[in-house]
């Protein structure tokens, strides 16, 4: 009788460690997922050392967020022609993967997830030309559950 409570003891822990072990936090956030993005774009007014904004414009899109190349980095596609690598930090904040076209300041970051299905990205810079750069906010959600 001892032996048949030990292998249903340590099936029982096994199957424990199996459920609750989340060794890829990042599979939380990849899948589709619906994303607004506005992008202002914006030229340089030298005469009075700041930028006019000239265009703004809203996209919807369906895009994808998937695993990066490193344990906490995310692909993030939120138009047909832009993505982002982000790096995760267990806050659910993100920050660019650097190198990027994008930038941001002192490595502040760029974006957050709130729970596992809203992402807000704020302020990606991407300069498109020495006088003009774009600003991009993007808001998403993902489809379905998970």
């Amino acid at each position: 009788m001892k032996p048949l409570k030990i292998i249903l003891a340590t099936v029982a822990v096994s199957l424990l460690c199996l459920t609750s072990c989340d060794k890829d936090h990042r599979d939380r956030y990849t899948g589709e997922w619906d994303f607004v993005t506005v992008k202002d774009t914006y030229i340089s007014n030298e005469n009075e050392n700041k930028y006019e904004l000239i265009n703004s414009e809203t996209v919807y899109y369906s895009g994808n967020i998937c695993n990066g190349n490193s344990e906490a980095e995310l692909i993030i596609k939120f138009t047909e022609k832009n993505n982002i690598n982000a790096n995760i930090a267990q806050d659910k904040l993100l920050f660019i993967s650097y190198p990027t076209v994008y930038s941001s300041y002192h490595r502040t970051p760029i974006g957050y997830f709130e729970k596992n299905n809203k992402i807000f990205l704020d302020k990606l810079y991407r300069w498109s030309n020495q006088n003009e750069k774009e600003v991009y906010f993007v808001s998403g959600i993902k489809k379905g559950r998970r």
